[in-house]
């Protein structure tokens, strides 16, 4: 058991970091979606 538990822990930051690196990932995507949104509507200015 005593081994165990820094396995688990370890496991778990890396979960975390892994959910962090998604969610940035999706932030990122949803500012390119309300990027390429906001220049569709203006007129494909650059």
């Amino acid at each position: 058991m005593i081994f165990v538990k820094p396995f688990i822990e370890a496991l778990s930051m890396k979960q975390v970091t892994t959910i962090a690196k998604l969610s940035d990932f999706i932030a990122f995507l949803y500012t390119i979606q309300a990027y390429s949104a906001c220049h569709i509507s203006i007129g494909n200015v650059p």
